[in-house]
């Protein structure tokens, strides 16, 4: 009997340490213009997190468990209601706690005052510094460099490492620890690495396979022996619509000179991509690559911006990037007439 009330009591205990194992971050709001009567939203798509609070005698509370270093965006009910849209604004966390959030709503959580987040008063010190700074780059490697034990830091070269030479990026990512590696931003940014390394003009194009409208498997070798433009698109892009009638004529005059064309939307929305194939009368091939962060527009070529676009030669080498307006045509002048 005795055996059995001491494995009950050691039973309680760990369930009551694994309960109480679980941490917190609690975002404790000052509203100090409008008291009562609006909610604020807190959400968080990568880790699938939402929730809210009612402004009380100016207060407002969101406790949601911790689980890594992550960016959590807020909005308010007066933005939606009273604005008519919103900005959504981030808070970047990287550990359990108390955050301290004064916000006036009228003016919106953009101009908010945060407390008791590090890594959110670098990146706000950084933003002031490339306000005035002449060379971003130069700016951008300086602050990871100096902060490369910070969330912030890998934040930082996710969203911002564009504006530093590959090269550079490559060398601060390898300085990073192995947990801010391992990061949902850690793991983009070696994608983007990769995949910006792989993608330079004169490499081999990286193969990929996606589907087809019809569900048909397609390669990029399939194409092997023809001039082939790849465009990376979306049918909510409006600068990848305006290159539509420069990509249709040089297709018009080219397709039947071993030239072709691969359209790979990133839409996330399979029907909104094939009305957009169907309203534009884009006649080329069509691939979706809709797999978010396991997509190959940015594991393999490091897409991070709309419309991108690379052509190849018969042997599926890159000789160009990004041809805008005529710029793809008058080149497959010069190579197919």
């Amino acid at each position: 009997m005795m055996k059995i009330k001491i494995k009950a009591f050691l039973f309680a205990c760990s369930t009551f340490l694994s309960v109480s194992a679980q941490e917190y971050i609690t975002f404790q709001g000052s509203v100090t213009d409008i008291k009562d009567g609006y909610t604020v939203h807190m959400y968080n798509n990568i880790l699938d997190t939402r929730d809210s609070s009612k402004v009380e005698n100016g207060k407002f509370t969101i406790r949601v468990p911790y689980t890594t270093p992550s960016r959590y965006l807020f909005f308010s009910s007066y933005d939606t209601q009273v604005k008519k849209g919103y900005a959504p604004f981030g808070i970047l966390v990287d550990k359990p706690g108390k955050i301290d959030i004064e916000v006036r709503l009228e003016e919106g959580f953009t101009k908010a005052k945060i407390t008791n987040s590090i890594p959110h008063g670098l990146y706000e010190q950084l933003n002031h510094a490339l306000a005035t700074a002449d060379d971003k780059g130069a700016t951008l490697a300086k602050f990871v460099e100096s902060n490369n034990n910070s969330y912030a830091a890998v934040f930082v070269l996710d969203r911002l490492g564009a504006n530093v030479d590959v090269n550079t990026r490559k060398t601060l990512f390898d300085k990073l620890p192995q947990a801010l590696q391992n990061s949902y931003e850690g793991k983009r940014v070696a994608d983007k690495i990769s995949g910006e390394l792989a993608s330079k003009i004169g490499n081999s194009a990286p193969e990929f396979t996606l589907k087809n409208r019809e569900g048909h498997t397609i390669s990029l070798s399939d194409f092997r022996g023809k001039y082939v433009f790849i465009d990376f698109w979306a049918s909510w892009c409006g600068p990848c619509r305006e290159e539509f009638p420069f990509i249709k004529n040089a297709y018009d005059k080219y397709k039947g000179k071993g030239f072709e064309v691969i359209g790979v939307s990133t839409d996330k929305n399979t029907e909104a991509w094939e009305r957009a194939i169907d309203a534009l009368s884009l006649p080329w091939v069509h691939l979706l690559d809709n797999r978010g962060d396991q997509a190959i527009a940015l594991s393999k070529y490091a897409v991070t911006v709309l419309p991108t676009s690379y052509l190849l030669d018969p042997d599926g080498k890159i000789i160009a990037k990004d041809l805008r307006g005529e710029q793809l045509e008058e080149q497959l002048k010069k190579l197919l007439n």
